[in-house]
C-alpha cells in the first residue's frame, strides 16, 4: 500500500513537473522552474512523511487489535473447554441418575408383579373355596328345607360330590387331594377315576 501511495507521488509530481514545464514554455525561467520543483519535493517529502506516520500508527493499532483479539481467542477457548467438562460431568451425573431411577422402577414393577400374581393366585383359591362353600350352604338350607325329604337332600350332596371329585380329577388333582376336598375316601375317588 505504501509502495503505492508512492508510485502515486511520483506519477503526480512528474505529472506537475510536465505541466509546469509546458506551461513555462514561452517564459522558461530555470531559477523558478527549480524552486517550483523544490517546493514540489518538499511538498513530496511531507507528505510521505505524514503517510508514513499514519501507516505506523494503523499498524501499531492494527498489532493491538491483533493481540487483544488472540487474548479473547484464548479466554474463549478456555471458557468453551470448562463449559464442555461442566456439561459432560452433568450429563454423566444425569445419565447415572436416570439409569439408578430406572433400575430402581424396574425392581419394584417387577417386586409388584410378583405380588399381584400372588394376590390373584389367593383370589382365585378364596373363590374355588367361596364356591363350595356357597355350593355346601345351598345343600344345608334344603336339608333344613321341610318341603324336600331328607333322604333327596343326601342323595344330592352324594351326587353333587361326585361330579366335584370328577372335575377336581381333570384338573390333574390326585386322588388324596380330591378325597380331602370333597369328603369322600380315597377309594372312593380312585373308583370315580376309573369309571371317568
Amino acid at each position: 500500500m505504501v509502495t503505492l501511495l508512492l508510485v502515486m507521488l511520483v506519477v503526480l509530481d512528474l505529472f506537475l513537473l510536465g505541466l509546469i514545464y509546458f506551461m513555462n514554455k514561452q517564459r522558461f525561467n530555470p531559477v523558478e522552474l527549480l524552486k517550483e520543483v523544490s517546493n514540489e519535493r518538499k511538498l513530496l517529502k511531507e507528505m510521505r512523511e505524514s503517510i508514513q506516520v499514519e501507516l505506523q500508527e494503523k499498524y501499531r493499532k492494527a498489532e493491538e487489535i491483533y493481540k487483544k483479539i488472540n487474548s479473547l481467542a484464548a479466554e474463549a477457548e478456555v471458557e468453551v473447554k470448562k463449559s464442555t467438562e461442566l456439561l459432560s460431568k452433568e450429563m454423566a451425573d444425569v445419565l447415572d441418575e436416570f439409569g439408578h431411577r430406572l433400575s430402581n422402577s424396574g425392581e419394584q414393577i417387577t417386586r409388584q408383579k410378583t405380588a399381584l400374581g400372588a394376590t390373584l393366585q389367593r383370589a382365585a383359591k378364596e373363590r374355588e373355596l367361596l364356591k363350595k362353600v356357597v355350593a355346601r350352604g345351598e345343600k344345608l338350607s334344603k336339608f333344613f328345607d321341610r318341603k324336600i325329604p331328607y333322604e333327596e337332600v343326601l342323595e344330592e350332596i352324594e351326587d353333587k360330590k361326585y361330579l366335584d371329585a370328577r372335575h377336581l380329577l381333570s384338573k390333574g388333582l390326585t386322588a388324596g387331594e380330591v378325597a380331602q376336598e370333597v369328603g369322600l375316601s380315597e377309594s372312593e375317588v380312585c373308583l370315580i377315576a376309573s369309571i371317568g
